[in-house]
C-alpha cells in the first residue's frame, strides 16, 4: 500500500510526495529440485499516515497540505532478547528430533540406571531412618537436586513412557509409510522462537504541524531446519510385516549405538549443556538403514510498529491518528552437512540451580 499527497507552500510551488512498499527477492532460478540460498526483505505500509489542511508557522508561511504523508520510514529489527542457536546445532538438534532410528524411550538405559541407583536409593533410604532415629549434626545433602534432576526424575518420565508404546508404534509406522519411498520423509522443526518489545515518543511531522506520536514496536523471530530422510538402499524395501516388526524393536531402543553409550556416561549431559556431540550421535544413529540429506535452514523476523498520536496538530486539520508499519525478513541457507559445534548457552533457572549445585560439592564428587 501507498500513500501519495502535496504540499503548497505560499509562492504557489507545490510539492509532492510518496511513501512506497517495499519487496525484494533474491532466488535461484532454473533449480527446482535443488536446495537453493533465498533472502526476503518485504516492508509494508499496512495502515499509512497523512494530513490535511492548513498551517501557519511564525514568522507567516502557509502550507496548504493535501493527503501529505507522514510517520515515512519503516521500522528496523530490534535485538533478539535470546541467543540465536548456530546454524550446526540447530540441523544436529532437527536431525535428533526426527531421525526415524530414534528410541522413544530406551528400555536398556531404563534397566541400567535401575541396576545403578536402586542400591543408592535403598542406602538413602536407610541413611534417612538412621538420621530421623539418631540425629547429627552433618550437613545436608547437596547432591539431591543433581541425583533427582537427572536420576529419578528421569527414570520416571522414562518408565511412564513405556506406557505409551502402541500409541508410539503407530506412530513410527506412519513415518516409514513415508520414509521407504523414493521421495523418502521430509521433517520440519522449530528450534528456536524469541518475540521483543519496545515504545518510544517522537515528532512525526514539525513543518506546519506540531504531531507528536508513540511507537509500538514487536519483533517476532523464529528458526526452524528441513531435512529429508531415505532409505539407504532404494532396491530393497521392507514390507508392511516387516516395518511393523522394525517399529516396535526401535521405539524402545533395543539397537545399542553409540548414543545409548554417550547417554549411559555419568556426565554426558553436563557436556551437552555446552556442545551438540549428543546431538550428533543421535541424528547418526542408523538401525534401520537410512541417512539424512538435503538440510535447509530457514529464519523468519517480523516487526510490526503501531503509531498512535498523542500531540494533535494546533491548526485545523484532518490527520491519520493510527498507523501501522510492518517489516518482514525471511532467508533460507543450506549447510553442506552435519558439524560440530561448541557453544556457551543462555541457561535457564532449572539448569542453573543444577550447576549451582554441582557447584558446591567441587571437590567432593557427586555420589
Amino acid at each position: 500500500m501507498s500513500v501519495s499527497g502535496t504540499r503548497t507552500h505560499e509562492s504557489g510551488f507545490v510539492e509532492t510526495a510518496t511513501v512506497w512498499d517495499y519487496w525484494r527477492c533474491d532466488d535461484v532460478v532454473g533449480n527446482r529440485e535443488g536446495i537453493n540460498y533465498l533472502y526476503i526483505d518485504k516492508w509494508t505500509n499496512e495502515r499509512p499516515m497523512s494530513v490535511t489542511g492548513n498551517s501557519s508557522l511564525n514568522p507567516p508561511i502557509v502550507y496548504v497540505f493535501n493527503n501529505w504523508p507522514i510517520n515515512w520510514d519503516g521500522p528496523y529489527h530490534l535485538n533478539a532478547g535470546s541467543a540465536e542457536p548456530s546454524e550446526a546445532a540447530s540441523v544436529a538438534e532437527v536431525g535428533a528430533r526426527t531421525n526415524p532410528s530414534r528410541p522413544e524411550v530406551s528400555v536398556p538405559l531404563i534397566l541400567f540406571e535401575l541396576i545403578r541407583q536402586i542400591p543408592d536409593r535403598i542406602f538413602d533410604v536407610g541413611a534417612a531412618h538412621i538420621e530421623r532415629l539418631h540425629p547429627s549434626p552433618k550437613p545436608k545433602d547437596k547432591n539431591a537436586i543433581v541425583r533427582g534432576e537427572f536420576g529419578w526424575n528421569q527414570l520416571y518420565k522414562d518408565v511412564t513412557s513405556l506406557f505409551n508404546f502402541v500409541e508410539h508404534v503407530d506412530q513410527r509406522v506412519k513415518e516409514f509409510n513415508h520414509l521407504f519411498t523414493e521421495k523418502g520423509l521430509r521433517r520440519s522443526r522449530t528450534v528456536w522462537t524469541d518475540k521483543v518489545t519496545s515504545s518510544y515518543s517522537s515528532s512525526l511531522f514539525s513543518t506546519g504541524f506540531g504531531i507528536d506520536a508513540v511507537h509500538y514496536v514487536t519483533t517476532s523471530r523464529r528458526k526452524w531446519v528441513s531435512m529429508v530422510w531415505k532409505p539407504d538402499n532404494l532396491l530393497k524395501m521392507p514390507d508392511a510385516t516387516e516395518q511393523l516388526r522394525m517399529a516396535r524393536r526401535v521405539v524402545h531402543g533395543w539397537d545399542l549405538s553409540p548414543a545409548t553409550a554417550w547417554q549411559a556416561l555419568p556426565w554426558s549431559w553436563l557436556v551437552d549443556y555446552f556442545t551438540n556431540i549428543g546431538d550428533l550421535l543421535e541424528t547418526t544413529r542408523n538401525s534401520i538403514g537410512v541417512s539424512s540429506s538435503r538440510y535447509c535452514v530457514m529464519h523468519s523476523a517480523i516487526t510490526e510498529r503501531v503509531t498512535t498520536v498523542t500531540t494533535p496538530p494546533i491548526s485545523i486539520a484532518t490527520w491519520t491518528k493510527t498507523g501501522k508499519w510492518k517489516h518482514e525478513t525471511k532467508s533460507r541457507s543450506t549447510p553442506g552437512g552435519l558439524a560440530f559445534d561448541a557453544h556457551l548457552p543462555l541457561l535457564s533457572v532449572r539448569q542453573l540451580t543444577t550447576l549451582s549445585s554441582i557447584a558446591l560439592n567441587y571437590g567432593g564428587g557427586i555420589e
